[in-house]
Parts: C-alpha cells; sequence; structure tokens
C-alpha cells in the first residue's frame, strides 16, 4: 500500500514537471501581468468616480473641476493577469445636478501586448471606452 501511495505521488510530481509548467515556456505577460495605464479623458470633472476591475477597486476619487489643458482629466495604472476583463465605472454628479449616480459596465479584450491605455470619455448617461497598445496623444 506504502508502495502504490510512494508510486502515485512520483507520477504526479513528474507530470507537474512537464514544459507547459517550465515558466521559461510560459507567456511572459502571463508571468509579469499586462499593465494598464488608463486616463478618464473627458467629462468627469467636478464628479465622484469609482472605477473597478473585474470586481476589485482600482480608483476612487473627486476629479478636479480645473479642466487640465491638455491630458486625461485624471489617470492610473492597474494590472491584471486576464486576456478578458470586466470594467465598471461608477460616477456620480454634483448635488446640484440631475445626472445622479450612474454605472457602466463593460468587456475588455486584450491581445498579447505587455501594455495598454484604456481611454473613458462620459458620452451622456454612459461610458466610452477606447483600448489601444499605443500611448494617447494628448495636445
Amino acid at each position: 500500500m506504502k508502495v502504490l501511495a510512494i508510486l502515485n505521488v512520483t507520477l504526479l510530481l513528474f507530470s507537474c514537471q512537464h514544459n507547459s509548467m517550465n515558466p521559461e515556456t510560459l507567456d511572459k505577460s502571463f508571468q509579469t501581468g499586462i499593465q494598464l495605464q488608463i486616463d478618464l479623458q473627458q467629462g468627469f470633472a467636478g464628479k465622484f468616480v469609482r472605477v473597478e476591475l473585474n470586481g476589485e477597486e482600482q480608483f476612487r476619487g473627486t476629479i478636479s473641476d480645473l479642466v487640465p489643458f491638455a491630458g486625461p482629466e485624471a489617470s492610473f495604472t492597474s494590472t491584471t493577469f486576464q486576456k478578458r476583463n470586466l470594467i465598471t465605472v461608477y460616477w456620480r454628479c454634483p448635488s446640484s445636478s440631475a445626472c445622479g449616480n450612474l454605472q457602466h459596465t463593460q468587456e475588455i479584450r486584450l491581445g498579447n501586448s505587455e501594455k495598454y491605455y484604456i481611454g473613458m470619455v462620459v458620452s451622456g448617461n454612459s461610458i466610452i471606452l477606447q483600448v489601444l497598445d499605443t500611448p494617447f496623444f494628448y495636445l
């Protein structure tokens, strides 16, 4: 009985040493994660914003009323280990506004790049997301 148990453990250990488990053969982005640069580009000024990636909060804050001359209204970075991700944006207008509490959820699919740039723009009661593998160009 003990010999059979030792044989099973030995077989299990040898099967785990297959090439697919070798870190040198794994996709590099799987090992280190895929870097995300997320820009709140337009329409967020003066609003409270919370952003979740796959159910985990990544950003929370009230965006300044001072809109930048060039560049995003706010920016943050994150890391994911998945090619398919769910982004949820919650935003609340100032109490003097009629828009109230809003939410937008969208799935994004990533390719094989090590870094992606995600731009978000408020459009009415929704968010427009743009995903690029090159940085945004701001004037």
